[in-house]
């Protein structure tokens, strides 16, 4: 049932944002600035390197790419035939938003739901598989907010200067051959947001500048990370540049809802023979990695960001009122869009872009992984609440951490922190 859900959720949101992105580039051409990457596509086309094979000469070869014929093509309406070159037949292809959604249990790993892309026939590519990475934009960023709260204790109260901040080079906590001042994206300066608001607005340089970038990476090898994904000490992965893919980022955030516990995807049970006898049983793999006090900090943390931050619109617009934390995502030049968003029983974790980085929305507000990625995920989430024989219930509580045992303070209003001028702490 979430399986079909799912693939649902996918077909609805990307055959509306279809159009939206056909809107965009209408009368313009994106491949006007990336001709030379156009020609490549032709040439790894399979009937390209079927010509080749047959001996036929450059020429001729581009000759019949350019020669309209009759042809079945990919549409959210359905196939339709058509009569278009191959050429053509590759721009129509790649001008299509392509999206990987998953969705399992953080507390045992199981996956319930598995949805690799838009539709096998024409595009044969599973965006959620381990090899398929892409740029993780934001979704990085909780945890360098991990790493600030298991190493120096902050809450999701501290303040911090919403400033620009220079990495310089000669500083032994990272390498760099020059300096380096990134700047916000589209959040001004000025103030000293809280921890909870920095989070839920992306703003991360400063922070990264205080843990330094090699803590981060010794976090992340504990997340479970393919061995082919290399995650470098550079002060630059505050930003997301890292390539991980979807199933990864999915297996890296179940200690936020368990406890601080990192519990990898499983989509094997069990495998039996035709008599239904078990032959082999899968179970999950997990170990703890964040103390659990850490856990319930980013919690607190991650909840800005559905309650104030770039995520409110599950809320306001999807009505989704529920123990909802998460992270969205948005990479360079829009490339990549995400959002994964937790649960205490289930969670789900969504990314959409074009297989061409550079086919992409040029606006942000178009462009980001709230308007790109979000929307399915809560398809998605509507449904299956909805649906009560699921007994999926978002307003269910994370179990609590022992007050007792709380050595961060979590409630704002007892918490003495930095001034709205950027001072620190007594």
């Amino acid at each position: 049932v979430m399986q079909r859900y799912a693939e649902q959720a996918v077909e609805e949101h990307l055959k509306e944002y279809q159009k939206v992105f056909f809107d965009h580039w209408k009368d313009q051409d994106p491949w006007a600035d990336f001709k030379v990457e156009m020609i490549r596509n032709v040439k790894e086309s399979e009937r390209y390197k079927g010509m080749k094979d047959a001996g036929m000469e450059e020429k001729e070869m581009m000759a019949v790419m350019h020669r309209k014929i009759k042809m079945r093509i990919f549409t959210w309406q359905g196939e339709r035939d058509t009569i278009m070159s191959p050429y053509d037949s590759i721009r129509w292809h790649r001008m299509h938003l392509q999206a990987g959604f998953m969705v399992m249990n953080p507390n045992d790993g199981y996956v319930k739901a598995w949805v690799g892309g838009t539709n096998y026939k024409y595009f044969q590519y599973d965006h959620v598989n381990v090899h398929t990475k892409r740029q993780v934009g934001s979704t990085f960023k909780p945890f360098i907010y991990t790493v600030a709260v298991d190493q120096k204790g902050y809450s999701p109260c501290t303040r911090m200067p919403n400033a620009p901040i220079t990495f310089e080079v000669g500083n032994p906590k990272w390498s760099l051959g020059e300096s380096w001042t990134p700047r916000n994206a589209g959040v001004k300066y000025g103030g000293s947001p809280t921890l909870r608001g920095a989070l839920a607005n992306s703003i991360t340089a400063r922070l990264m500048y205080e843990v330094g970038p090699s803590p981060v990476v010794d976090l992340v090898k504990n997340l479970g990370f393919d061995t082919s994904t290399h995650i470098f000490p550079y002060p630059s992965i505050c930003l997301g540049t890292t390539e991980i893919s979807l199933i990864e980022m999915m297996g890296a955030y179940t200690p936020f809802a368990n406890e601080g516990i990192f519990t990898k995807p499983l989509f094997i049970h069990r495998i039996e023979d035709r008599n239904g006898n078990v032959i082999f049983s899968f179970f999950p793999e997990q170990k703890e990695v964040l103390r659990p006090e850490v856990a319930f900090v980013m919690q607190e943390m991650m909840k800005g960001v559905i309650d104030q931050g770039t995520a409110k619109r599950l809320i306001y617009r999807y009505g989704l009122k529920g123990t909802i934390i998460g992270k969205t995502g948005t990479t360079q030049s829009n490339s990549d869009g995400w959002f994964i968003g937790l649960t205490p029983d289930l969670m789900a974790g969504a990314w959409v872009g074009c297989e061409e980085r550079y086919i992409r929305f040029r606006s942000t507000a178009l462009g980001q992984g709230a308007s790109l990625a979000l929307p399915i995920w809560a398809k998605f989430f509507q449904k299956v609440t909805n649906d009560k024989s699921l007994g999926i219930d978002i307003t269910k509580s994370f179990k609590p951490f022992p007050k007792e045992q709380q050595t961060i303070i979590t409630d704002c209003s007892k918490y003495k922190g930095w001034g709205d001028d950027g001072s620190a702490p007594e």
